[in-house]
């Protein structure tokens, strides 16, 4: 059986003097965390800060969000300040069960900066913190997909969801192939290690693609016709077929006079220094400019001073790591100092070194100048009379021919290797009705859930369809017209439903808990329904909402009651201020 972890109790602690803030104990059912002021009041009192701990108590990453306004980032500067001086922590316990529990999990967050993360008292760094939770909860070993991109489908607090985030609830900067991979290992759709490795060969293949374009871009502003494979590969022959003339006349020329040989020959080697200095130039007056940059950040960095705080938080993690370290934080802060003083003076010297290299080549390529102008003695020497030009035409060519072949088999060598991935993805997808249960078997089941729930809670019956192709997006609703804000409030809420009875039936490994925020919009009668329903089913459904909307859902004050298990007020607030 999968492991099923409900939420159990949240604590709020002064770190100093351990006393506890706040204690909230969960139902197995609905969970009001309800907000008393008058609705022009609302979002102030903490009912969404409370979710947000409930976030962070199981690994977001923004600590600020819990003192920072969201709408204007105003800084709530006392909070920010108590928090910090009272060392406050969250501490949430997870459980199989409410009673009787066999496994629990308890997280505990520091809310100050620099705060330090633990699962049953053993600290994590951030990175291992996410992983072991992925452990635990996902039972996902490999941790693909990470837990932060699975958790988000359970606890969804933003605060501007709509129909089209109750799929894509990751943002739009998320890859399809990403979405797939999350989706095939909720629902279980197919078998993790194959779903990892197409999702891993459509990375690649992207990244084919992108270097090729990279490539072509670069020749098509060298060149003046287009630069694809196609074209270069017709574009060739009509290349080679000039060379080989142009060379045919150089043979009769060079053939019948040694002494155009000899002086071409001088010409040619005085040409080929100079094309050596000047590349030598061009790449010192490159490292010059390179260091004097670097130099003026290093001075820049040593005026601004080190980020103690950024050192801080790294000195503390590696003390996680290695708890016997003798080298104190100061030590840490002296020999970064120490570090930037060489830094600075390692690219003093080497400027130096440069500029005196720099020197020497303007000598030399000055020198080059005058025995290459026009008109020096080297180049009236009657035998070269025409040669010059048809020779230099015939080399010109053929050094563009090397270079274009070049790039023709570098682009060819793209192409071959979209093949070769392409043709792995066509092999995985055509084994995995043989390797896993059929996909469409499990939409279909999903699909029961849903429809039924939806048709309790919005009188309609959509669907989802799961897509095989990691280009698209891997699931759509359908039969579903356009609706309101209120309606998809309830769709997500009937979708989330939905997912917790087919994760019940085939034993998935997954939180059987859900957190949503702003249910304001929602209709009366629509949250009696999904209250009932949560309830009847044992779905922990955790929820913030304005005490008159409860009052005007129908609801009975028994269940109200029963259903909130905490209430917040302006003089009632969420850290007890």
């Amino acid at each position: 059986m999968g492991v099923c972890m409900l939420l159990k109790t949240l604590r709020i602690v002064n770190g100093v003097s351990l006393n506890t803030l706040r204690t909230v104990n969960f139902n197995s059912g609905v969970n009001f965390v309800v907000d008393n002021e008058e609705s022009k009041s609302q979002n102030k009192v903490g009912k969404t800060t409370f979710l947000m701990l409930i976030y962070i108590a199981l690994g977001s990453k923004d600590r600020k969000v819990l003192y920072t306004h969201p709408d204007n980032g105003v800084i709530n500067e006392p909070l920010r300040q108590r928090i910090s001086a009272e060392k406050i922590f969250v501490e949430l316990t997870l459980a199989d069960s409410l009673v009787n529990s066999s496994h629990t999990i308890t997280t505990k967050v520091e809310l100050f900066p620099q705060g330090r993360r633990f699962i049953n008292n053993v600290p994590y760094s951030e990175k291992g913190f996410l992983e072991e939770l992925n452990r635990q909860i996902f039972d996902n070993e490999h941790n693909s997909p990470r837990f932060r991109q699975l958790l988000t489908a359970f606890v969804r607090v933003s605060e501007k969801r709509d129909r089209s985030q109750i799929l894509k609830y990751l943002g739009f900067s998320t890859s399809n192939a990403e979405y797939h991979s999350i989706y095939q290992f909720l629902f279980k759709l197919e078998d993790p290690s194959t779903s990892k490795r197409i999702s891993d060969l459509q990375a690649e293949i992207k990244k084919n693609r992108d270097s090729k374009s990279r490539l072509i871009k670069l020749i098509n502003e060298a060149e003046s016709q287009s630069s694809d494979s196609k074209n270069l590969a017709e574009y060739l022959p009509l290349l080679e077929a000039r060379s080989v003339e142009l060379q045919r006349r150089v043979d009769e020329v060079f053939l019948d006079s040694t002494g155009t040989q000899d002086a071409w020959k001088d010409l040619t080697d005085l040409r080929i220094r100079y094309a050596q200095l000047t590349s030598s130039w061009s790449r010192i007056v490159f490292e010059i400019d390179r260091t004097e940059n670097a130099i003026n950040r290093n001075v820049g960095e040593q005026s601004s001073g080190i980020d103690e705080d950024v050192l801080q938080e790294f000195y503390e993690e590696i003390r996680e790591y290695f708890p016997g370290i003798k080298k104190k934080f100061n030590d840490l802060v002296d020999f970064n100092k120490a570090l930037s003083h060489n830094k600075l003076k390692f690219f003093e010297q080497n400027l130096a070194s440069l500029v005196v290299e720099k020197e020497a080549l303007g000598v030399e390529l000055e020198e080059l100048r005058a025995l290459l102008a026009p008109k020096t003695p080297i180049e009236s020497i009657p035998e070269l009379d025409g040669a010059v030009e048809l020779f230099s035409d015939s080399r010109e060519l053929n050094i563009r021919l090397g270079i274009l072949r070049e790039r023709a088999a570098s682009i060819a060598a793209f192409d071959e290797n979209e093949t070769r991935l392409k043709d792995e993805i066509n092999s995985l997808n055509s084994n995995r009705d043989i390797n896993y249960q059929s996909p469409e078997q499990k939409i279909r089941k999903f699909n029961e859930y849903f429809g039924v729930i939806s048709e309790k809670l919005l009188d309609i019956s959509p669907r989802i369809e799961y897509a095989f192709d990691l280009s698209e997006f891997p699931l759509k609703f359908t039969n579903i017209d356009e609706t309101s804000t209120g309606t998809d409030k309830t769709l997500m809420a009937s979708f989330d439903f939905s997912y917790q009875l087919y994760a019940r039936y085939y034993e998935i490994s997954s939180p059987r808990f859900i957190v949503h925020d702003l249910l304001e919009s929602i209709s009366g009668s629509n949250l009696q329904k999904m209250f009932h329903f949560a309830e009847s089913n044992g779905i922990q459904f955790v929820t913030a909402i304005l005490s008159e909307k409860l009052e005007s859902s129908g609801l009975t004050r028994n269940e109200i009651s029963q259903a909130s298990i905490v209430s917040f007020t302006g003089d009632n607030r969420v850290f007890g201020d």
